[in-house]
């Protein structure tokens, strides 16, 4: 069999990107939903797909990386469980590698026919939490409790394990006090940890 030559090969990524184009036009944007709700039990999820183009970046050893185009998505399916008032129950498993404890992404298909890398999908929650007078606690795997302002101090991405709490104390009439802890171990990809935070 005869290799292809480069015009054939041109075609068959400008037809890739047109059906890559066209799988974008139909899907909805990066949406999130309550698949199923009721007084006890809610099931969410959520669905993104996008194309991306890579270029002038470096791999995780710093060495550079040839431009690259590819079509990724990001899935993740999670419920709570909440019997009464007090306590509340919750998993949720999403697509990405092993490796990574930040991105839930995964490459199905790379227009430059590199290798698309492992697609895994992971528990990056599953918690107990319980709520007692003005404050709640947990244990388990879940986000990070402390507010901020953006991604630049903490990805959302990251769900540590160990314990949290919060407690909320009213400052007059219209204005709430609120404090947090936590004591966490680090995950290093999604199965393994490393470290602990207080």
């Amino acid at each position: 069999m005869s290799k292809p030559d480069k015009q054939t090969i041109s075609g068959w990524k400008a037809s890739y990107y047109a059906i890559a184009g066209a799988v974008l036009l139909l899907l909805a944007a990066p949406s999130y939903a309550d698949i199923y709700k009721s007084d006890v039990i809610k099931i969410y999820g959520d669905f993104r797909a996008r194309v991306e183009a890579d270029f002038d970046s470096q791999n995780s050893s710093g060495v550079a990386r040839d431009g690259r185009n590819r079509l990724r998505i990001r899935a993740r399916l999670g419920f709570k469980y909440t019997p009464d008032k007090t306590w509340d129950f919750g998993m949720r498993m999403r697509s990405g590698s092993d490796d990574s404890q930040q991105s839930p992404h995964i490459t199905i298909l790379d227009f430059d026919d590199n290798d698309t890398g492992d697609a895994h999908f992971n528990y990056d929650k599953w918690y107990l939490k319980g709520k007692v007078n003005g404050g709640a606690f947990w244990v388990g795997r879940n986000s990070l409790p402390f507010w901020k302002q953006n991604e630049l101090f903490w990805d959302d991405d990251v769900t540590p394990a160990g314990v949290g709490g919060t407690y909320n104390m009213s400052v007059g009439d219209k204005n709430m006090l609120e404090f947090n802890a936590g004591y966490f171990s680090l995950p290093v990809g999604m199965k393994a940890f490393s470290g602990e935070m207080g």
